[in-house]
């Protein structure tokens, strides 16, 4: 089970049900990834393959049940997030890299459900002014070119706000 509680989400941590993964793939020989997972990995979609090449990401499950969605990762924003990702160690002599706080909230901002905002949230209150709103603002609008149908920048400034304003009646 994944656990999301190295970037603080207000104070609690919450475990996940499955393992998120990002390969930098880049576009192209995405079979080069897909079919060695798919050989190692139980599949967790009918038609896995065809899923993984138009949607860039190979759901898979572990001989333990555990679910790892595993993204293929080709856009420039996520080449940077691969390039700034932080080794934490989650046992002893046992490390693993995680994304920064700030490319925590870009992903999530995209996904946009509501528990996706309260963990924003939580970041913001925790994190705070050692946040680099301007690298979360770039990719935001950068990638809204690709969202069009959410309004990103909107989600952000939205979460930062109320998160102000919690802060302040504190």
């Amino acid at each position: 089970m994944g656990v999301l509680s190295h970037w603080g989400l207000g104070g609690e941590s919450r475990f996940t049900k499955d393992i998120d993964l990002v390969v930098f793939s880049g576009f192209g020989d995405e079979g080069q990834f897909i079919d060695p997972l798919l050989k190692a990995f139980s599949a967790r979609y009918p038609d896995a393959d065809t899923f993984a090449r138009s949607n860039r990401i190979v759901l898979l499950s572990s001989r333990e049940g555990v679910g790892i969605d595993l993204s293929l990762g080709g856009l420039p924003f996520e080449k940077s997030m691969l390039s700034r990702a932080k080794r934490i160690e989650v046992l002893t002599g046992v490390e693993v890299r995680t994304a920064t706080a700030e490319d925590i909230i870009v992903m999530k901002s995209i996904a946009a459900r509501p528990i996706d905002v309260k963990d924003i949230e939580g970041i913001l209150a925790t994190q705070g002014s050692s946040l680099d709103f301007d690298y979360i603002r770039h990719w935001l609008a950068d990638l809204a070119e690709l969202w069009i149908e959410t309004d990103l920048l909107g989600i952000f400034e939205q979460t930062v706000q109320s998160v102000r304003e919690k802060m302040k009646r504190m």
